[in-house]
C-alpha cells in the first residue's frame, strides 16, 4: 500500500496483467491490499474473475489454496503447509513462487499436480529456516529430500 497512492492505481496496474496470466500467485496480504478481501473465502472470489489456469494464495504458516482447472472446471484445493522452525519469513514467497514455476517449466507447462504444490509449499518453508531472502534459498535437491522426509517416501 505505501507504493501507491491510491487503490485503483494499484487495482490498474495489477488486474490487466493477471487477466492474461498463466500463473497467479498473491499471498492472502496481497489480496487484502489488492480488493480489500478480509477472508481467504473472499480472496478466492476475488481471484475466480481470472482465467488462468493456476491460481495459488498462501497464507503464511496457515495453508495454501490452489485452483486448477479439473475436467474443465476451476477447482480449489486446500494444502496445510509444512511446520518449520522460521527464523525470517523475508523471501518465502519468492522461494515458493520460483519452486512452482521451475516444476511447471520441467513439466514443459503441462496441470500443475499437488506434488508441484507441495514442491512450492517446501521452498517456501525452507526459504523461512534461515535469515535472509537470498542465502535461504534452497536447491532442488534439498527440496525434495525435505518433501521426502515429510511426506514418508
Amino acid at each position: 500500500p505505501t507504493l501507491w497512492p491510491d487503490l485503483a492505481t494499484l487495482r490498474g496496474a495489477c488486474e490487466p496483467l493477471m487477466g492474461p496470466a498463466t500463473v497467479i500467485k498473491l499471498s492472502l496480504d496481497d489480496a487484502r491490499a489488492l480488493w480489500g478481501t478480509g477472508t481467504m473465502r473472499d480472496a478466492m472470489a476475488a481471484l475466480d474473475a481470472f482465467a488462468a489456469p493456476v491460481v495459488v494464495i498462501t497464507d503464511g504458516a496457515r495453508e495454501v489454496r490452489a485452483r486448477r482447472f479439473i475436467d474443465g472446471e476451476p477447482r480449489w484445493t486446500t494444502h496445510p503447509v509444512f511446520t518449520v522452525e522460521a527464523v525470517e519469513p523475508t523471501g518465502a514467497g519468492d522461494a515458493f513462487t520460483a519452486a512452482l514455476l521451475s516444476r511447471l517449466v520441467a513439466s514443459g507447462w503441462g496441470a500443475v499436480s499437488d506434488d508441484d504444490i507441495w514442491f512450492g509449499m517446501a521452498a517456501g518453508a525452507m526459504a523461512t529456516t534461515k535469515p535472509g531472502a537470498i542465502a535461504a534459498l534452497p536447491t532442488a535437491e534439498e527440496i525434495a529430500h525435505f518433501v521426502a522426509s515429510r511426506r514418508g517416501g
